[in-house]
């Protein structure tokens, strides 16, 4: 009956009716159903079917995750990690992660490995930030598989590998992740771990562009202004500044000196681009572009 009472809410989290979904929800789990404790907690956090609240998010994970559930557990040593709805406590944080990634929950593998590649909440250790990297990677976790390859980039607790650093990016990429997508842009771009292609970059980098990357959009505006892979192109290359990050001062500088360059009718075309990029998207959340680094 329990579990029936769960299975009805998940019909409905499914259809997005998040009202009905956490009624049945809640019903479960008030009867001991960790998954359901687990869901509703997820719940909190996104603000479904409820008002958002990380203090109740916690709650509710503790109580799945004291239960075993390896999802809750992976949930709650983020939270001791990121100090949501509870004081940030790396110890916490790394208790609870290992016992989600011991019972293979992917997300608690990688998570796991950040802490041990950063140095949060341990000594730094690279091997251990492998190992775990590596086990969430084999199973297609796209943030490992994205973290492994930088891993093998710069030859942290590996020999460096540009074979196997592009190997595993690209699977990362392929599953839609930005970062990674920008970073095998720059592979491309580079000839590391594969031969030259300006135009395999430009494609990785106008996928990891639409996500909102603008370190991605910033490597396009370069390759129109040197005409590197595509005919030089003012205008373009403008316009890719412009939809960069406003706030980075390398780009503001070659946006600048670019202008002394374009006329002011040129100027308009470009910023009219622009906002039409940004009109088709509507509002978006941009990644600050800060790769190549673990995340």
């Amino acid at each position: 009956m329990v579990d029936e009472e769960y299975q009805i809410g998940r019909r409905f989290y499914k259809k997005r009716d998040y009202n009905r979904a956490f009624r049945q929800f809640l019903r479960a789990a008030e009867k001991g159903h960790t998954e359901a404790q687990c869901t509703i907690g997820v719940m909190y956090a996104a603000g479904h079917g409820v008002a958002k609240n990380y203090n109740e998010a916690f709650n509710c994970c503790k109580k799945a995750a004291e239960g075993g559930d390896a999802l809750a557990q992976s949930l709650l040593g983020k939270m001791y990690d990121e100090g949501k709805g509870v004081l940030q406590d790396y110890n916490e944080a790394i208790k609870w992660l290992t016992k989600s990634a011991n019972q293979g929950q992917t997300s608690a593998q990688c998570n796991l490995g950040l802490m041990y590649a950063k140095g949060e909440g341990v000594l730094r250790d690279y091997k251990e930030a492998l190992k775990w990297f590596s086990k969430a990677a084999e199973k297609g976790e796209s943030d490992a598989q994205y973290n492994l390859g930088l891993m093998y980039y710069y030859g942290r607790g590996v020999p460096q590998d540009y074979n196997e650093a592009f190997n595993l990016i690209k699977k990362a990429a392929e599953q839609g992740d930005a970062l990674a997508q920008c970073i095998l842009g720059n592979l491309y771009c580079d000839g590391h771990g594969i031969l030259q292609n300006y135009t395999e970059a430009l494609k990785w980098w106008e996928k990891a562009s639409e996500k909102g990357d603008t370190n991605a959009r910033c490597n396009i505006g370069l390759r129109y202004y040197e005409g590197e892979g595509v005919t030089k192109n003012y205008v373009e290359a403008y316009k890719w500044f412009l939809l960069a990050d406003a706030d980075n001062k390398d780009v503001a500088e070659i946006k600048e000196e670019l202008s002394t360059k374009m006329t002011p009718s040129q100027i308009a075309e470009a910023e009219k681009l622009a906002k039409e990029f940004f009109a088709k998207r509507g509002k978006e959340k941009a990644n600050d572009g800060n790769s190549p680094s673990l995340k």
